[in-house]
């Protein structure tokens, strides 16, 4: 006759395994993740940079950038600073 295994260290047999296939895991999600953003925002300095090369206006660089954003709520933010700025432009100008 064979013991029974201590459960303390069937639990551990079991947990341990899929805790450190839990951390690998999530570590490469969240680098990956990273890595998409931060080639993300690269992409975007050097979209911004032709276009200051080619002397494109504050307005159609704003414009571009939006519309390759792809973000809704940064659109809808930016229009709405858009307009709080005309508003509020002095006089003189």
């Amino acid at each position: 006759m064979t013991p029974d295994p201590n459960p303390v260290f069937v639990l551990l047999a079991t947990f341990v395994p899929l805790g450190i296939v839990g951390i690998v895991l999530g570590l490469a999600g969240i680098m990956a993740y990273t890595r998409q953003a931060v080639r993300s925002r690269e992409l975007a300095a050097d979209l911004i940079l032709q276009m200051l090369g080619r002397k494109m206006s504050v307005e159609e660089i704003e414009r571009v950038m939006l519309a390759w954003s792809q973000d809704p709520a940064l659109a809808k933010s930016m229009s709405k600073a858009r307009k709080q700025l005309a508003e509020a432009k002095p006089a003189y100008l």
